[in-house]
């Protein structure tokens, strides 16, 4: 609208017309400034309630600094102005952009501009503000897949925008949902796999997403149905609620151009403005609230290594090349298939498959590459020895939300062929600096107290107690002996036989245990399974009627052994669910512990006659599993079960004494080839203890720990001092076999020669005998980390601060230096100490 250029007045302002109108702040000197009448203009023709508008004012020249306002603003607000120069025909104007307040036929105010030099006014006018129309012509929807999802779970919502308006007068679309701008949840729009034909680009949310048109057969000039998916992820539980969205745009009155001159997924009519001067409506729509209730992941199931990707989801994996040389590069591609928009499908660190831990080097990263049903990551990855045969079987382990539980998902192993690299059957990966884990220690937090160990207060408070306590102190010696040699006998036959042992140990544990609770029962049947030898937990009231009697026990403790294996069962299977009631056992046990400790020599002879005969079949029971693993496909889940099945069986064997060196070494071979590349160096080192110079055993060995993750700088060590105690001991025999021997014949003959030669051997079994000290009760026990991976604490507790920035890895060879509770601290062989959970770890027995 355009109002007529006044002719221009030049007016001095009386100081009192000053007072009634105050100026704003910074113009006190107004009524010295001349007024000069401008033109505006409005550039709109239709007029929104609390909707946007502009208008231009005309100035006669460019003004520096101006203050715009409104003279009486009444149901109008000001937004904003801005300063446009002249060019050409055109003097510089003020763009100023307001809005109204309130619906009706109102006023719009006269403005002023203000600046250094003059006052610029506009006139008033009236303008017709009309509120946004809510048609049924449009409508908006929010459809989420489901009402119920797991926190971290994507979930996917389609946005359904139906508008039977046509499509040429649709203008200017805007839809702000809150939930796109919640902080509390993730958002991701899938890219879109329609046909270039269906696509349309929408305004939404202040994005450019790229939508689904689809224009009905009885409408075909209206706008249709405008759709797609939004994934959304909740971090944590609760009740979520997507609140009603309102979608806008201007309804043109007439046709205006059409809707996408271009390819629909560039800028279209639904981004535009409306035109000046083109008359338009404005029109809306809101969406229904929607409730989203957001339940926890469970923690039962979940492991390190969850690789946050749910159910439906399919997995596979490709190799290229399937030929090279060992320590080479191999691309390695891993499709997931899932339905799930691409920003939120994510793989956990490849160094946590048991398989390719063990077997290869992977690069630490991945390259993400789209497909139109999932996503590609490739990596690298090098062989590190040629017993490879295949890439094996990947697992990831996912979450199925229909079921409520973890499962694991697998791949299909790859065949692979890998030759020799240099003549080296393996690569050794420390070579590789740019990608070896090293361990840096960490500044935060303090380490564990260290315990009280003050040597001169000790001798301080030794030397008076024994000045004060003389007398009493030198006949507590023979007091002590005399008190102490039952019990040193019950000692000694507790070491000298392990099935009186056992038995011992279960008759303190029955007597741990109050009168009438059922736990004194259960400890009862382990005494007389360990004493009869049985298996502890499968002891029958047939055992008790069949052995008892046999092994000389009385009637009547036999009777109320009987009556306890009745109240038992009645208490098991009663419906009413009540405990069982059991009569006073103390009688019973120690008559069944007097008795049956003779009985178990008996049991200790049979064993012994059968021990050898029971070896011979465990040897060839673990013999047979090896050859039945080797068999199977390479990679494979079974695979694995079964190489750590044969692994359990040697250590059992090297454990029991038989032929230790031979099993220790076939159980390392076996985690070997299962990929627990920690037990495997533990093995082999245990097998070390009894056969140090076997090659065989010294070549695995430093082919295992070739596949070890970390790079821990060793510190020079004196490796005399590490000869196995076993072999001091079998040295120390012969030395001084040879002393009493050349001690014998110095006697007979008196040689000079004979004299140095046994002072020689003294020495040598001098040395041997403090070599063997040393290693028997100074040197620190060895181990080897054998999880996947542990973050190692300055002290014995989670509590404690990590004590360096990464975790020690699969492999990782230590010293004991002491053991706390469930946790031990461990010297690295850079001569750093850290505290790491016991189960995590193990040791070495270097003893006899």
């Amino acid at each position: 609208m355009k109002f007529p250029l006044q002719n221009v007045l030049i007016l001095f302002l009386p100081v009192a017309a000053t007072a009634q109108q105050p100026m704003e702040t910074g113009v006190e000197q107004q009524q010295e400034l001349p007024v000069f009448m401008v033109e505006t203009e409005l550039e709109d023709i239709s007029f929104f309630v609390q909707t946007p508008s502009t208008s231009v004012i005309k100035l006669p020249k460019s003004v520096d600094y101006p203050s715009v306002r409104f003279l009486d603003p009444g149901p109008f607000r000001l937004l904003d102005y801005t300063s446009v120069p002249g060019s050409g025909n055109t003097g510089p104007v003020l763009r100023v952009r307001w809005y109204p307040l309130t619906e009706g036929l109102e006023t719009f105010p006269a403005m002023e501009v203000v600046t250094d030099e003059a006052v610029y006014r506009t006139t008033p006018s009236q303008v017709l503000v009309k509120a946004p129309l809510k048609s049924s012509e449009i409508s908006l929807q929010f459809i989420p897949e489901k009402a119920t999802v797991y926190a971290g779970e994507p979930l996917r919502v389609d946005v359904v925008w139906r508008c039977d308006v046509a499509s040429k007068r649709i203008r200017s679309v805007e839809c702000y949902p809150s939930f796109l701008s919640d902080p509390e949840v993730e958002i991701s729009v899938p890219r879109t796999t329609e046909p270039e034909s269906a696509q349309l680009g929408l305004p939404f949310g202040g994005r450019r997403i790229i939508a689904r048109r689809e224009v009905r057969d009885e409408a075909p000039n209206a706008l249709g149905i405008v759709s797609f998916p939004i994934f959304v992820r909740f971090p944590g539980p609760g009740a979520f609620t997507i609140e009603p969205a309102r979608l806008q745009c201007a309804q043109l009155q007439q046709d205006g151009g059409p809707l996408a001159p271009y390819a629909a997924y560039y800028n279209n009519g639904l981004f535009e403005g409306v035109e000046k001067g083109v008359a338009y409506d404005i029109i809306y729509t809101e969406s229904e609230p929607v409730e989203i209730e957001v339940l926890p992941l469970p923690e039962e199931g979940r492991s390190e290594a969850f690789s946050g990707l749910f159910m439906p989801c399919e997995v596979s994996a490709q190799i290229k090349p399937d030929e090279g040389n060992v320590g080479g590069l191999m691309d390695l591609d891993i499709i997931v298939k899932t339905p799930v928009a691409s920003d939120f499908v994510a793989l956990p660190p490849l160094k946590l498959q048991k398989g390719l831990r063990s077997w290869f080097k992977v690069d630490p990263g991945y390259t993400r590459t789209w497909l139109p049903d999932g996503l590609n990551f490739s990596t690298r990855i090098r062989a590190l020895t040629t017993k490879v045969r295949s890439i094996p079987s990947l697992q990831f382990q996912v979450f199925d939300p229909v079921a409520g539980k973890y499962r694991f998902i697998e791949t299909v192993p790859m065949p692979v062929t890998i030759q020799p690299q240099d003549g080296k059957d393996y690569f050794d990966a420390s070579e590789l600096l740019d990608t070896a884990s090293n361990l840096t220690s960490r500044e935060e937090g303090v380490w564990n107290n260290r315990g009280k160990a003050n040597m001169h207060d000790l001798l301080e408070f030794l030397l008076t107690l024994s000045t004060k306590l003389f007398w009493p102190l030198l006949a507590l010696g023979p007091v002590l002996f005399v008190i102490m040699l039952p019990r040193a006998r019950e000692s000694r036959r507790r070491e000298l036989d392990p099935a009186y042992r056992a038995q011992r140990d279960a008759y303190h544990e029955f007597l741990r245990y109050p009168e009438g609770d059922i736990r004194k029962w259960h400890a009862l049947k382990k005494l007389l399974a360990v004493s009869l030898d049985a298996v502890p937990g499968s002891w029958t009231v047939g055992d008790s009627t069949a052995k008892l009697a046999d092994a000389g026990l009385d009637e009547k403790t036999i009777k109320l052994i009987r009556d306890c294996h009745r109240a038992e069962d009645t208490g098991e299977f009663s419906r009413t669910g009540k405990s069982a009631s059991m009569p006073r056992l103390n009688d019973a046990g120690r008559t069944c512990f007097k008795v049956l400790r003779n009985v178990c020599l008996v049991v200790v002879a049979g064993l012994f006659l059968s021990a050898g005969n029971l070896r011979g079949q465990d040897w060839e029971t673990a013999e047979s599993e090896f050859a039945e693993a080797l068999l199977l496909e390479p990679g494979s889940s079974e695979y694995y079960a079964a190489f750590s099945k044969a692994a359990l069986r040697f250590e059992a064997l090297g454990s029991a004494g038989d032929y230790p060196g031979m099993a220790w070494y076939n159980a390392g071979n076996s985690w070997f080839f299962s990929g627990e590349i920690g037990r495997a160096i533990a093995c082999y080192k245990q097998a070390q203890v009894y056969r140090p110079f076997d090659p065989l055993i010294k070549e695995n060995l430093k082919a295992a720990r070739a596949l070890a993750i970390d790079v821990v700088e060793t510190k020079d060590r004196q490796l005399w001092l590490n000869w196995p105690v076993r072999w001091v001991a079998l040295l120390l025999l012969v030395s001084s076999c040879v002393f009493w021997a050349v001690l014998l014949l110095y006697v007979r003959h008196r040689s000079r020669r004979l004299l140095w030669a046994g002072v020689f051997s003294a020495t040598v079994a001098l040395g041997l005998i403090c070599l063997a000290s040393y290693n028997a009760f100074l040197r620190s026990p060895a181990g080897v980390v054998i999880v996947p991976e542990v973050f190692a604490r300055k002290g014995p507790g989670y509590t404690y601060h990590a004590a360096f920035n990464e975790p020690l890895h699969d492999g990782v060879e230590f010293e004991l230096v002491e053991a706390r509770d469930s946790w031990i601290q461990v010297r690295l062989p850079d001569d750093r100490t850290c505290w790491i959970p016991q189960n995590q770890a193990m040791l070495v027995d270097r003893t006899f």
